[in-house]
């Protein structure tokens, strides 16, 4: 009986040694710009308070939507389509959605999105600004910890596109770094959204 007892106390001492070994995740705010300042590019500010953290790039970006643009040389569409910008990636963190909270509202989105696709009334601009009401609409989380659903936002959500292309190459790598830092949904309808 001691062996066991002995051997049940020894496996519980290694798996608190190999939990403690593992970094835990950042949850709040804070711990999350705490581990995210020293991996942001040079040129780019994080602020935060109790709920939400704001990424931004000191200098402006240009947006381009791509869509339905003539066919011309790139640097001319962006001197005569594009919008000059500040950027930001915003973080939102909110109560924590069970699983089973966020698998309905993503069925309901889906269903509606659905329903506008599928819809052969409804084609062009009017389309794509009909199905991103419907993603604002049934707005799901990007990513989550223990204790919350993180929504994330940013200046240049799809379809806008980003220049120079460093600026979009920056921002990718701080998304890469966020989703180090915090669990990401899987919606493989949005992609990297």
């Amino acid at each position: 009986m001691k062996r066991t007892h002995i051997a049940l106390l020894l496996l519980l001492v290694l798996l608190a040694a190999a939990d403690a070994q593992q970094p835990a995740l950042p949850t709040l705010p804070t711990d999350v710009v705490t581990a995210l300042k020293p991996s942001l590019p040079s040129g780019w500010t994080v602020k935060q308070d109790f709920r939400s953290i704001v990424i931004s790039r000191d200098q402006q970006v240009t947006l381009l939507n791509p869509i339905s643009l003539p066919a011309m040389p790139k640097d001319d569409i962006l001197r005569q389509f594009g919008q000059k910008s500040d950027y930001h990636i915003v973080l939102v963190f909110k109560e924590r959605m069970s699983d089973q909270q966020y698998a309905d509202l993503k069925q309901q989105r889906d269903a509606a999105i659905q329903k506008i696709s599928d819809d052969p009334m409804i084609v062009g601009k009017s389309k794509y600004g009909m199905l991103n009401k419907e993603y604002i609409r049934y707005w799901l989380p990007t990513y989550f910890n223990d204790r919350f659903s993180i929504y994330q936002q940013r200046t240049d959500s799809p379809p806008l596109q980003v220049y120079p292309t460093s600026a979009a190459e920056e921002r990718s790598r701080i998304l890469d770094s966020l989703s180090k830092l915090m669990k990401k949904y899987e919606d493989e309808n949005i992609g990297s959204k």
